[in-house]
């Protein structure tokens, strides 16, 4: 009973991008941006 409970957890697709590796590798490129506009931005607000 549990396990069948566990297995159907493992299947639900996630809502947003419909595969969790999809999600993942969202989630790491839209960190990066952002990383790299704060940078960006710092190096010219110091000049």
């Amino acid at each position: 009973m549990i396990h069948k409970h566990i297995e159907a957890e493992r299947e639900d697709p996630h809502p947003f991008f419909s595969t969790w590796n999809r999600l993942y590798a969202s989630v790491i490129v839209y960190t990066c941006v952002l990383v790299l506009a704060l940078y960006l931005m710092t190096i010219a607000l110091n000049r």
